[in-house]
């Protein structure tokens, strides 16, 4: 995995987010008991005077089906890790809303916006019952006060629907979830219109 070496910088509204052109820290991300992963710092965002670290989850180079973005807290540092398609298509409007959206679930959290730890199942009913999701709402809510553009942040949602509808299961249970997951990206872009 290389750094790209052209200027990335760029603004979810007032925010500034900032590129290094070399990878700094390495982080180990530990999902359960037996799974783990490391990222690779690449830049930096502030909000309200907090850092928020941007790293590259590590050994992502292949294609993927779906873009891998999240944020996680490490030791009192936000991160918000994506995988390298992710970093090699920053300069792509859709990828910077991934960018905000994931900054949306850290602006929630500063606010006091608690929501509790849900399981698949229960988005699972969420999305048969036509809820939204109120976490992902609420990031989606905090994106678009910072961007301020409706449209593309849309956009960016329905081309995430369109990499998934993509996907081809190979059984019942990979068609179910994939449906489930369409249903919630829906449900999210009913909300915000």
């Amino acid at each position: 995995m290389q750094p790209q070496k052209k200027r990335l910088d760029f603004n979810i509204g007032p925010i500034k987010v900032k590129f290094r052109n070399e990878f700094q820290r390495i982080f180990e991300i530990k999902e359960s008991e037996d799974s783990k992963f490391n990222v690779l710092e690449i830049g930096y965002l502030e909000y309200n005077d907090i850092c928020v670290v941007l790293a590259v989850k590590e050994d992502t180079e292949d294609e993927t089906v779906i873009p891998f973005i999240a944020e996680t807290k490490k030791d009192d540092e936000y991160i918000i890790m994506f995988d390298y398609e992710c970093y090699m298509k920053i300069n792509d409007q859709k990828y910077r809303c991934y960018i905000a959206h994931e900054l949306g679930h850290i602006v929630s959290e500063i606010k006091g916006k608690k929501f509790p730890l849900q399981s698949y199942e229960d988005k699972e009913q969420e999305a048969l019952a036509n809820i939204v999701n109120q976490n992902e709402h609420s990031a989606d809510l905090e994106a678009l006060g910072l961007l301020r553009n409706k449209n593309t942040y849309i956009n960016s949602l329905n081309y995430l629907i369109d990499r998934f509808n993509e996907i081809v299961p190979n059984n019942s249970d990979e068609i179910k979830k994939k449906n489930i997951y369409i249903q919630t990206m829906k449900l999210r872009i009913s909300a915000l219109n």
